[in-house]
């Protein structure tokens, strides 16, 4: 039969290492949340259908202007199909063709370059302050162009005709 002092050892050499696995699995964890955090979030939540009231993936949280860029775009896409990018997104391979594009993809799910992109959000930030003032489409297209063109060449986004 054990003693005490035996036994005592085994339950406290017992606790130790649930206490260390948990640790371990911890940082693990840890480690895992912030490398998917880093990626942009996670991947799953991309395919998230644009539309108002649903979920935003985690990387349109990054900040309070970058959400709103977000929100903004989900709730405006017409608007923001009528607006230009001037990062250069339209440059790139996949080129975007105009603002929605930076925050929304073609296929309707969320595309994560406008988060890590402080023009586009400043344009769209501008866009919704310009439509608050009552500006039409093309009042306020004329207004990113004429603050924005400095930045770099613009998405082919097509000019507005009319009003």
């Amino acid at each position: 039969m054990k003693s005490s002092k035996t036994a005592g050892s085994a339950r406290a050499w017992w606790r130790n290492g649930v206490a260390a696995l948990a640790v371990v699995i911890a940082v693990i964890a840890g480690g895992a949340f912030l490398w998917v955090a880093a990626r942009g979030g996670d991947p799953a939540s991309e395919s998230v259908a644009a539309q108002a009231g649903g979920e935003l993936p985690a990387f349109a949280h990054t900040s309070s202007a970058t959400l709103a860029g977000y929100q903004s775009a989900v709730a405006n896409q017409d608007l923001f199909t009528e607006m230009p990018c001037y990062c250069g997104c339209g440059m790139h391979a996949t080129a975007h063709h105009n603002l929605k594009e930076c925050f929304i993809k073609p296929d309707g799910t969320y595309e994560s370059h406008a988060a890590a992109c402080q023009i586009c959000v400043n344009i769209a930030a501008d866009v919704m302050t310009l439509k608050g003032q009552g500006l039409s489409a093309k009042d306020i297209r004329q207004n990113i162009d004429a603050k924005y063109s400095k930045y770099g060449p613009s998405t082919d986004t097509p000019p507005i005709t009319d009003g």
